[in-house]
Order: C-alpha cells, then sequence, then structure tokens
C-alpha cells in the first residue's frame, strides 16, 4: 500500500512541470497497477461521462500486454461502468492483442478499488480539470521508472 501512494506521489512531480501540462494524470494506484485519466476526453452528459484511460501494470508478465488503453462510459450515480474500446500495447506503445470493442455491457465496480477512484475522480470532475503528461505512453514509462526505483 504504501510503495502504490509513493508511486502515485512521485508521478505526480514528476510530471509537474509546465511545458507538460497537458492532459493525463494518475488517479489511482495499487502494488500491481497504476490509472490515469485523460482529462481532455471527458465528454459530460448529465450523470454519465465518457472519458478515456490508461491502467499500466507494474508486475512484468502479469498480463499479455504492458499497459491499456481505454474509453468508458461512467455512470456517476451507480457504481458501475461499460468499456467502450480498449487498446492493449506494449512498452514501446505498439499493439500487442487485438482491440478490444465493447457492446455497453454495464461492469459493476467497488469503492477502494482502482476502477472505484477512477468513478470517484471523474464523476467528481469537470472538463476543466488537466494533467502533467502529454500522453499514455509517458505516464506508463514514468510509472515503470517510479515502481523500478529509477
Amino acid at each position: 500500500m504504501f510503495k502504490s501512494i509513493g508511486i502515485a506521489a512521485a508521478l505526480a512531480v514528476i510530471g509537474a512541470t509546465p511545458v507538460l501540462a497537458q492532459s493525463w494524470e494518475a488517479v489511482s494506484s495499487s502494488d500491481s497497477a497504476v490509472a490515469a485519466v485523460d482529462w481532455s476526453s471527458i465528454t459530460i452528459n448529465g450523470n454519465r461521462r465518457e472519458v478515456t484511460f490508461a491502467m499500466v501494470s507494474l508486475v512484468p508478465d502479469a498480463v499479455p500486454f504492458d499497459y491499456a488503453v481505454s474509453t468508458i462510459d461512467m455512470d456517476c450515480s451507480q457504481l458501475r461502468y461499460a468499456t467502450l474500446r480498449s487498446s492493449f500495447l506494449d512498452r514501446s506503445g505498439t499493439s500487442v492483442i487485438d482491440d478490444f470493442v465493447g457492446d455497453g455491457t454495464w461492469t459493476a465496480l467497488n469503492p477502494g478499488t482502482i476502477m472505484g477512484d477512477v468513478r470517484r475522480e471523474v464523476c467528481a470532475s469537470d472538463s476543466s480539470r488537466s494533467g502533467v503528461f502529454v500522453s499514455a505512453q509517458q505516464f506508463a514509462t514514468n510509472a515503470w521508472r517510479v515502481s523500478e526505483g529509477q
């Protein structure tokens, strides 16, 4: 738990330069993964938010990709989201698995999980929020550097 808090804090510091202040921001982490939201992608429609986020694996070979970039429909009035599409990439940003296209099926989520944290941040934000990383790959690269102690 303390390692994951340290990763999130270090990512905030590493990216905290005016030149990089673009759109991606770390919003949650665990010992095995870290997530960021692309604030420039958020679309608000009542209690729902469509947004793009990245989930970065911090455990080598735990999954057949290094990070995923997904667009989701978050239902802020309930604890659920629907994945619209996902891309699965290696450390160089090359696609390693066929993209996933969702069918609109809602997935329940729980507070205290990475997706619960993503929901909390997305539903509490508006389109004026911004992050410090210019791409999901830049965010992922920084997450790996921090988790590997570089």
